[in-house]
């Protein structure tokens, strides 16, 4: 364990190779490996979209994009204007090597702007309008690493039955801004970006005036990316959006219940109502790896608290349980009273542990 923690992978040279090629699809060959064909019928059947947005650390996305990929699913990648025309150049190379991955130039995506709900919405946009065949979508950030396989992750978007997964917290007031006073067109929630999306509500959103008007409105705001999703998929007696519920539940049971939340996460019982980013902030316990901007960067010791969860032994994954999510739950229909785990609300990615 000590020799491990203290192991490092130095890459500069593959970097470097990457900025100095004349031939992007032959050193990503070389260096990384992308499936050629679905692993399943199942996958093939059920093919999924992802969105992500990059910035740095180009051999991180070319890993990152690797175990991600297979060849039935569709990719979007959003280049931050800010980066360097080396890397620029180097991402854009993509388009070339893989006729399912699509990557864009895109804005500045300082935090807290409106860059970043930008960046992330056109490639959401050319997802959506995509001639494929994806059943949900996805957000990655450049750093992200999946704890399922894409057989695994196709069941679990099976279970949540059409239903949209995103997180859902109280908006803070100071983030209004020059907004103060004006009446924004949907109820504000605060929520995190990587949500999952259902191909209709995708379709819906596109044609969607509401949709527009709420975009116009947080560029006003202070860090707007995290407004967006909860607020549109939140509210749907106002925006019937395909997937939608009544976010305002959620808060109300969290308020008013004395629930403890789960003290396990397993795959049997996942113990929360969003699952589609694991993410421990330095407030919420103990980060084995570094803290950076408030989140834990997980070193080799908080693997070990993971891999010994139930859901790591299993070799027959079962996703009856996600489609015990409150929150898809709701979105079917069912009364708050007849919940089956109404636990699962009372944990918050952002405040509690």
């Amino acid at each position: 364990m000590d020799k491990s923690r203290k192991w490092a992978f130095h890459y500069d040279w593959i970097e470097e190779e990457i900025f100095k090629s004349k031939n992007i699809c032959q050193t990503i060959d070389k260096y990384f490996f992308f499936e050629k064909e679905p692993l399943s019928l199942e996958e093939a059947e059920f093919p999924l979209a992802y969105g992500l947005v990059v910035y740095r650390n180009i051999v991180q996305v070319f890993l990152e994009l690797s175990i991600f990929y297979y060849p039935q699913n569709a990719y979007c990648v959003v280049v931050d204007a800010n980066t360097n025309n080396l890397y620029k150049n180097a991402m854009m190379g993509i388009n070339d090597c893989f006729p399912n991955i699509k990557v864009f130039v895109g804005n500045q995506s300082n935090w807290g702007t409106m860059g970043i709900l930008d960046n992330v919405f056109t490639c959401f946009s050319y997802l959506a309008r995509l001639d494929h065949p994806w059943k949900y979508y996805q957000y990655l950030s450049g750093v992200d690493l999946p704890l399922r396989t894409n057989l695994e992750m196709v069941r679990v978007m099976k279970a949540l039955n059409g239903s949209i997964n995103s997180d859902v917290d109280v908006f803070d007031t100071d983030r209004y801004r020059n907004m103060e006073g004006v009446v924004a067109p949907l109820p504000l929630y605060k929520s995190c970006m990587s949500v999952a999306i259902p191909r209709p509500a995708a379709n819906y959103m596109l044609t969607s005036r509401k949709v527009h008007e709420l975009m116009r409105y947080l560029s006003s705001t202070w860090v707007p990316d995290e407004s967006f999703w909860a607020t549109l998929a939140g509210s749907p007696a106002l925006l019937p959006m395909p997937g939608s519920f009544r976010a305002r539940d959620v808060i109300w049971m969290r308020r008013n219940m004395q629930l403890d939340p789960p003290e396990e996460n397993t795959v049997d019982s996942i113990g929360t109502s969003y699952i589609m980013r694991y993410q421990v902030w330095e407030w919420q316990k103990a980060c084995m790896g570094k803290i950076t901007s408030w989140s834990c960067v997980y070193g080799v010791r908080d693997m070990y608290e993971e891999i010994r969860r139930r859901s790591y032994e299993s070799t027959d994954f079962n996703a009856k349980s996600y489609s015990e999510i409150p929150i898809v739950e709701m979105f079917k229909g069912k009364p708050l009273t007849e919940l089956t785990h109404p636990s699962w609300l009372m944990r918050s990615s952002f405040y509690l542990p």
